[in-house]
């Protein structure tokens, strides 16, 4: 019916006898390739590997047997090209190139068994001369029906069938019947036709699927839909109503009817299995809600007063007891960071933090406070304005830096800093590398950095916004400075990444699935701890 890249799929193949017995004991022992391909498209790729077919796509070099003629006729043998004498006539001459196919009809793809790539009972070993006989170990049943002569079977056009009487059109295309119903009926993909298929031979009725098989179930499923939907979202009955009412006040108001508009390419992807169409109804919904100006929630890191959430927020803020800056409670990297930072504190014994007992961080000491009291006796601060580089030291020992950590060897000295908090930085930063040999050089020997920095985030200035890092790239960078990785972080996956984006916030989340760090290759953020080792 086409041509595939790598075997032509619907024509069937002429096997000898040896062959079609070793894939008959083979095909016992492993099972078929069917996953991505059609069934003989895949014994086409075992028969070129075994035979040395030198495949190419172009028409010439396949032999057809005509239309008219037994293949049973005659002495055992093929030719071609018009030449006289026993044996069948192909339609092509024959040469060291050829691959001689047999004509796939209706009928035989009723018959075509995708699980075995054989033809089923009612036809026989047909693609064989009479007189090469059975092979003793057969690849089909051993008991069949006696066949029709090929031609007869190749001669006959399908018919359009009853309306009670189903055409099996898609069986052994690889994939499921559903999705090349989808590409050929509804999309309309010319590619599909040919050898006696046709868009109206096919297309008059769905491939037999759960509503096609149970007429009642489509009324059943749509007079419990509402109760059902509810179940699945977890909604009381007096949300369920608002729900629907919200949805019809957005339809009526934008224009939901069959009338509003060219069809966007998601409403053209029809659906007939129930699992089907609960994803389509997904995407739907999603685009829609798009267009409705439902999505997103809100923003990742922002409740504004119209938030129906910002009540909550609130109370959250209450009861923040320093953890994470006010009004970041519901902000996910902000509770992934919160939890890594315990994380280092616990590890990083407080007796043993070097030098003066600094700690260091960006902008405020808010996290060294917090975390590290018991570690450090000075916090120190580092905060970028231009081109501007001062100190100015406290009453406690303090220290206030304002200089561009690419530079920072105009001020901060060397080995003086023995806990680094930095955190949501390097993204800001033109030269990473640079800056992370900064953090090498005035991190005490013995001291630590614990450091985070985003891999999916919004862009967004401070000033600037440079980088995303994932957790090689990450890692890559401190090892390069010299910095030992004591442990790395990357919590999350591809579900709680989606729902972030469109406003899913932490309080939506049970905390153990935003904190779990399952390997996902869909991490958030990446946080690591760092070391650097004594001289």
């Amino acid at each position: 019916r086409r041509r595939a890249p790598l075997f032509a799929h619907g024509m069937g193949a002429l096997l000898s006898g040896d062959v079609a017995r070793f894939l008959g004991d083979f095909a016992g022992k492993v099972r078929l390739r069917r996953n991505d391909v059609a069934a003989d498209v895949a014994l086409g790729m075992w028969v070129q590997i075994m035979e040395d077919v030198v495949y190419d796509s172009v028409h010439e070099l396949f032999h057809e047997f005509p239309s008219s003629g037994r293949l049973v006729d005659g002495p055992v043998g093929l030719r071609g090209g018009g030449n006289t004498g026993g044996g069948i006539d192909i339609t092509q001459p024959l040469s060291a190139v050829s691959t001689v196919v047999w004509p796939m009809t209706e009928r035989r793809w009723k018959h075509f068994d995708a699980n075995t790539c054989t033809l089923t009972a009612g036809l026989g070993m047909e693609w064989l001369p009479a007189s090469a006989g059975t092979p003793p170990n057969p690849p089909v049943a051993e008991k069949r029906e006696a066949a029709p002569a090929p031609a007869q079977v190749a001669t006959a056009a399908p018919s359009t069938p009853r309306k009670e009487e189903y055409v099996d059109c898609w069986t052994g295309m690889g994939g499921r019947p559903e999705a090349w119903h989808l590409v050929c009926c509804k999309i309309g993909w010319s590619g599909c036709w040919g050898g006696g298929f046709t868009e109206e031979l096919c297309c008059s009725q769905p491939p037999p699927g759960f509503l096609a098989r149970d007429g009642e179930g489509e009324s059943r499923a749509l007079s419990q839909s509402a109760e059902a939907l509810g179940r699945f979202l977890r909604f009381d009955q007096r949300e369920l109503g608002l729900l629907m009412l919200g949805l019809e006040n957005i339809s009526a108001s934008r224009g939901g009817g069959e009338d509003d508009g060219e069809a966007g390419p998601t409403e053209r992807f029809s659906c007939l299995t129930p699992r089907d169409c609960a994803r389509e109804a997904f995407a739907r919904f999603y685009q829609r809600a798009w267009e409705a100006e439902l999505l997103p929630l809100r923003h990742p890191w922002i409740t504004d007063v119209q938030d129906h959430l910002f009540g909550l927020a609130l109370k959250l803020r209450s009861e923040n007891d320093g953890w994470g800056p006010k009004g970041h409670e519901h902000t996910l990297e902000r509770v992934q960071l919160a939890e890594w930072l315990r994380v280092a504190a616990e590890y990083i014994p407080t007796e043993d933090v070097p030098g003066e007992r600094r700690c260091l961080e960006w902008d405020s000491a808010q996290y060294s406070r917090h975390y590290f009291k018991d570690h450090c006796s000075k916090m120190d601060v580092i905060a970028y304005d231009g081109d501007e580089v001062k100190m100015a030291e406290g009453q406690t020992g303090s220290r206030r830096y304002v200089v561009d950590v690419h530079e920072a060897e105009k001020i901060i000295p060397a080995n003086s800093v023995g806990v680094v908090v930095c955190s949501q930085i390097f993204e800001h930063l033109r030269r990473p590398h640079i800056a992370m040999a900064q953090l090498f050089r005035f991190v005490a020997p013995g001291g630590y950095v614990v450091w985070s920095a985003p891999m999916f985030s919004e862009v967004h200035g401070a000033p600037e916004d440079y980088f995303r890092y994932t957790p090689m790239g990450a890692k890559v960078l401190a090892e390069d400075a010299g910095f030992h990785i004591v442990g790395q972080y990357a919590p999350g996956g591809l579900r709680e990444l989606a729902g972030y984006l469109v406003g899913i916030t932490a309080p939506y989340w049970k905390k153990e699935d935003l904190l779990l760090d399952s390997g996902s290759t869909w991490p958030l953020q990446i946080y690591m701890l760092l070391y650097k080792p004594p001289v």
